[in-house]
């Protein structure tokens, strides 16, 4: 998971929890990821003394840090967690450790900016900008992803802009109408009528 995080494959590295073999490894297993970015997000820290190249390369890192946990958070919010069999309480446990680990990470980098003349912004805002922009270009913004994109970007809370992106669409998408139809069954092929 590690990586294909690192590596700019997201949602790939996220998509690695969804399997039901996971089930009774949730915790360990986001847990491990979680110390293992942490400890390449401290080490790569931006210094005054960077070149612009590594500059670029040690924000990359960081936003594929960034990308990596909220793609985790997000196979965590949606009904993909109970189609692999995840329990709620130890999964809103998982999210609740990715949400404090990016505001964590945020507050370093809000720290790293007023002391950088280079960096104007943290990672965490480039990341998510560019995630709820892409989320907008969706069927041409028209889109009920587009939607919660704009719904999303309304709930951003600045210096916790990572944390409250996750948390905004945790509440988003479980409060979507599809979301609570799928969750009752209603969308089972099993209790449909052919």
């Amino acid at each position: 998971m590690l990586r294909s995080g690192l590596a700019g494959y997201p949602e790939l590295a996220a998509d690695h929890i969804l399997h039901e073999e996971m089930q009774g490894k949730l915790e360990k297993t986001v847990g491990n990821l979680i110390r293992r970015l942490n400890l390449k997000f401290r080490d790569d820290s931006p210094t005054e003394g960077d070149s612009e190249e590594e500059l670029k390369e040690k924000i990359v890192l960081r936003s594929n840090a960034y990308q990596t946990l909220i793609q985790t958070a997000m196979n965590l919010v949606g009904r993909e967690k109970d189609r692999a069999g995840f329990d709620d309480e130890k999964t809103e446990k998982v999210l609740d450790e990715i949400k404090g680990i990016l505001a964590d990470w945020e507050e370093l980098e809000e720290e790293e900016v007023s002391e950088i003349e280079e960096l104007d912004s943290t990672a965490a805002e480039g990341t998510v900008n560019v995630l709820i922009e892409e989320m907008k270009r969706i069927q041409g913004g028209v889109g009920m992803i587009a939607k919660l994109g704009e719904e999303a970007n309304d709930e951003l809370e600045k210096g916790r802009t990572a944390a409250s992106f996750v948390s905004a669409m945790e509440d988003i998408i479980q409060d979507n109408v599809y979301y609570k139809w799928d969750k009752k069954g209603c969308a089972n092929s099993e209790t449909t009528t052919q």
